[in-house]
Formats: C-alpha cells, sequence, structure tokens
C-alpha cells in the first residue's frame, strides 16, 4: 500500500500483545491478523501504523535477565524518532509479576508518567489509553506460576476503572482490552479472533480524532 505523504503517524506501544504472539504455539501472528495490521488495513492510506510491541515490556521496570524491557526509557527516543501524531498505549501487565512487588496504583502512576511525557513533548499529540486484559491462571497451558500469582490477578481487575480515570484526568481517549479480546489457552495471550474484534474498535477511535 502507498501512503500518503501527509499520512498521520500512529504508534501502537505495548508489549507481546501488541507485537501480536499466539497464544498456541508462541509465534507471531501474520501481520494481517495482528490488530495493528488490522488497523493498518482499514485506516488505509491516510495513515501509517507504526508496530511497537515487545514480549515482556513493563510500564518502567527492568525485567531480570530480559534487556531492554523498561518502556519508559525508551519511550522518548521511539516518539522523537517517529513523530507520531496519534500514540495508542496499552502496557500494565507484565508489571503485575510477582517480583515487581507494585500494586495496581503503583502501575497506573507509572501510565501517569506516560501522559505527561507524551503530551510534555508534544501538545498536539493524540493519546489513546487502553486497560490491557488480564490473565487467567486457570488457562490449560498457563505456564507463568512462578511469576504471577491470585494476588496479579487481583490487581488486573482494578485496571479497567483506574486507567479509565486516568484517561479522564488527561483528556485521552479510553479503551478496555477486555470488552473485546479473550485470552488464549496460554492464559495471557489473545486469540486470532480477538485481535480483529479489537483492531477494528481501534479503527473507530482513531477516526474520531482525525
Amino acid at each position: 500500500m502507498i501512503l500518503d505523504k501527509d499520512a498521520k503517524v500512529v504508534l501502537c506501544f505495548g508489549d507481546s500483545n501488541t507485537w501480536g504472539r499466539n497464544p498456541t504455539d508462541g509465534s507471531r501472528y501474520d501481520s494481517s491478523q495482528r490488530w495493528t495490521g488490522i488497523l493498518q488495513s482499514n485506516l488505509g492510506q491516510d495513515f501509517y501504523v507504526i508496530e511497537e510491541g515487545l514480549g515482556g515490556r513493563t510500564t518502567d521496570c527492568e525485567n531480570p535477565g530480559r534487556e531492554g524491557r523498561d518502556g519508559f526509557l525508551y519511550l522518548k527516543p521511539c516518539i522523537e524518532s517517529h513523530e507520531p501524531d496519534i500514540v495508542i498505549l496499552m502496557l500494565g501487565t507484565n508489571d503485575l509479576k510477582d517480583f515487581f512487588d507494585k500494586s495496581a496504583n503503583d502501575i497506573v502512576l507509572s501510565l501517569e508518567s506516560y501522559c505527561r511525557h507524551i503530551q510534555a513533548l508534544d501538545k498536539k499529540n493524540s493519546l489513546i489509553l487502553v486497560s490491557p486484559t488480564g490473565l487467567s491462571l486457570d488457562a490449560p497451558e498457563f505456564s507463568h506460576a512462578d511469576q504471577f500469582s491470585e494476588s496479579s490477578v487481583l490487581k488486573a481487575s482494578e485496571f479497567s476503572a483506574k486507567i479509565k480515570l486516568l484517561a479522564e484526568k488527561y483528556s485521552c481517549e479510553f479503551l478496555d482490552a477486555s470488552d473485546f479480546a479473550l485470552l488464549g489457552n496460554d492464559g495471557l495471550h489473545w486469540t486470532e479472533e480477538s485481535h480483529s474484534n479489537f483492531g477494528h474498535e481501534v479503527v473507530k477511535k482513531v477516526r474520531v480524532l482525525k
């Protein structure tokens, strides 16, 4: 697809559910299956969608043994590189890992730092805050019991209301991914249908901001 020279840049900043991890075999969904790819194909040449997803990315914690997962350290150079008109931010799930010992409030405060930083870098940026899906410890192929616990599930259940309030505080658009996306058999990552459902909802939000 040939993009318009004045295409609006949409930066999708998130973790493995933005990267497109397949819960069945750990591979990456094809670009046409990922919500970011669905966003691009439906928005057309007037928009340029940048996929900036990374497995294990946190809001602001460095993950032992997985270098480069602190999303906040990468945020400024990423935005300065791409100069997006719209930022779609979906982070928080990896912060739920027990060894980070963060409360839901701690995680939302970290997301607030993103809001301040993005708006300070460029007042023209539009921001869509997304409350991420939680996790299911009972999923048949859940294999992260050494990192997540029932406490993680409880904290995740607080995300939607708290992130919605954050979006209101900073006059951002808001989406709750749990309204449109279901977890696959690994209890963490989305089904292919969920990528489609969520992608089409994001299209509606982006068009409102056009």
